[in-house]
């Protein structure tokens, strides 16, 4: 009874590791099409705040 239960667990693991694994590798794709865009404001924010602070 046990060694079933234990087959239908690893089998469950399995599929659910799988299923992640898929939903991973799709969505991959989007998330790095904002990234180069939040580099390029993280990079620049703090000399524009820099430049502000001290301009007034």
């Amino acid at each position: 009874m046990k060694s079933k239960k234990f087959i239908l667990e690893s089998r469950v693991k399995d599929r659910v590791g799988f299923q992640i694994e898929r939903i991973l590798e799709n969505e991959k794709p989007h998330l790095s099409q904002g990234s180069n865009f939040l580099a390029t404001i993280g990079l620049v924010e703090p000399f524009i705040g820099l430049y502000i602070k001290y301009s007034c």
